[in-house]
Formats: structure tokens, sequence, C-alpha cells
């Protein structure tokens, strides 16, 4: 699989519009829904239902471009995800070496005021949106089965 890439600027400005579109298209109706079997859609499917999902659930901490807030780390762009835990961070303790090792920490944690409010097919379909918006694209969809492939960092 893909390692996570270095494209911060360009990357956060698509993100924006992505979740002012998404959030537009939220407001009419969701156009690609997460489903209970993340196989049942491409790729491409998830990123845009994870855009719309991440826009309603996670840019209040995390912001709008995923670039990060004094209360959440940045999930977009140079420093995102990174293998090790930041110092500064009370909750995560788990390297992030593939996206395995990230729904883990998402699924346990996020959202961080009420994570049995997301469902783990949602989570996925989330991950597989922060994981495009870094640049990392796959031919399959992301699950909960082929998430340990998918290297983040070595």
């Amino acid at each position: 699989m893909r390692l996570l890439g270095m494209m911060a600027t360009s990357r956060s400005l698509l993100v924006s519009r992505y979740l002012v579109a998404s959030a537009l298209g939220a407001s009419f109706g969701c156009v690609a829904c997460a489903s209970d079997n993340p196989s049942d859609r491409t790729f491409a499917q998830q990123v845009e239902a994870g855009g719309e999902l991440y826009g309603v659930r996670c840019a209040e901490c995390h912001g709008d471009s995923g670039q990060g807030t004094a209360d959440a780390p940045r999930l977009v762009g140079d420093g995102a995800l990174p293998k090790e835990p930041p110092a500064e961070r009370e909750v995560r303790t788990n390297e992030f070496g593939t996206a395995a090792d990230v729904f883990a920490f998402v699924d346990e944690y996020m959202p961080a005021t009420a994570p049995d409010s997301v469902s783990r097919a949602e989570k996925v379909d989330i991950l597989a949106f922060a994981l495009s918006a870094n640049g990392v694209e796959l031919d399959a969809p992301l699950t909960l089965e082929n998430a340990a492939d998918v290297v983040l960092h070595e």
C-alpha cells in the first residue's frame, strides 16, 4: 500500500472546498451515506461519505480543513497523523504505523465527547476521507480487514 504523503497547503484548501460542498449536500440529504458493509462501495464513495461525516462530526474540534485546533490535532497536511504520539497529547499512546492503528484509536476515543455516537462503518469512512486528504488513494474500499495493510509510516 502507500505511505502517507506530504501535501499540506493544497490538500487543506481542497479539503476546505470539499467540506463546504459536502455541508451543502448534507443539508439536502446524504449523497453517499455510510453502509454497514464498506466493501459495498468504492474507496472514492467512502471518501465522499467520510467528508460529509467529517464536516458534521469532526470539523468542530479538528478544524474545517483538518488543520487542527488548540483542542485537537491536525488531520491533514504536514505533521498530520504522526507515527509517534505527540508529547502534548494526553489520550493517544499508540503509534500510527498503519490505518488499523489510527482506526483503533478513533474507534475507542472519537468523537471525544461521545465515541459511541458514530458507528464503526462511519469511522471507517471518516478515516478513508482523512487518508485521501493526505494523498493516500486505495484501489479497493478501506475495511477493518485491510486497514493493517495501509502503511502510513515505516
